[in-house]
């Protein structure tokens, strides 16, 4: 229920960061005021990311491609990633998975939904281990924001809670001053 809760948090926490993005009730100055660049995305900006595993120390790359201003599709390749636990072990984790990017309105955060193809190499595992574990097809959901050039991408298997994490640099973005 924890973990949940913290996926939970997480989603919602990019919906904030779309709101205040768009919040008109203030007066705010930004750097845009004096004159600095500033960056605001086009049409479909796309992004590419590293990937990281904290589970299993698996490392990869992502892909968003967006095919409309606010729907698109992404792609993930983790690999290398071995989980040791109590009384077992499972070496050489790949993993392919591909879904659904749905933006907001200001194209500043994003949700995902999406299917994962899991590979295992070697492994040893516990009497007591759950079989869901071991499964190759697992569903994953995620969000993330775009901020300026870079974006924060974190994606969870809710069936095997294996969480990715993702940093990555922002495509198709034109530079922009108001003065």
């Amino acid at each position: 229920m924890k973990k949940l809760i913290i996926v939970l948090l997480l989603l919602l926490s990019t919906l904030t960061i779309s709101a205040q993005y768009n919040n008109l009730a203030y007066n705010a100055v930004t750097p845009a005021d004096f004159g600095y660049l500033t960056y605001v995305p086009t049409k479909y900006a796309n992004t590419l990311y590293a990937t990281v595993q904290p589970v299993d120390l698996g490392y990869g790359i992502s892909y968003n491609y967006m095919l409309a201003h606010r729907s698109g599709l992404y792609s993930t390749l983790t690999t290398n990633g071995n989980y040791k636990f109590v009384g077992g072990y499972i070496h050489d984790h790949t993993k392919v998975a591909f879904g659904y990017v749905r933006a907001s309105r200001e194209n500043i955060s994003f949700l995902t939904a999406g299917l994962s193809y899991n590979w295992y190499g070697d492994y040893s595992t516990p009497e007591p281990f759950p079989p869901a574990v071991l499964r190759p097809i697992s569903f994953e959901i995620g969000g993330g924001a775009k901020i300026e050039r870079y974006s924060v991408k974190f994606m969870v298997d809710v069936i095997k809670w294996e969480s990715n994490l993702c940093f990555g640099v922002n495509f198709n973005y034109r530079k922009r001053t108001l003065r």
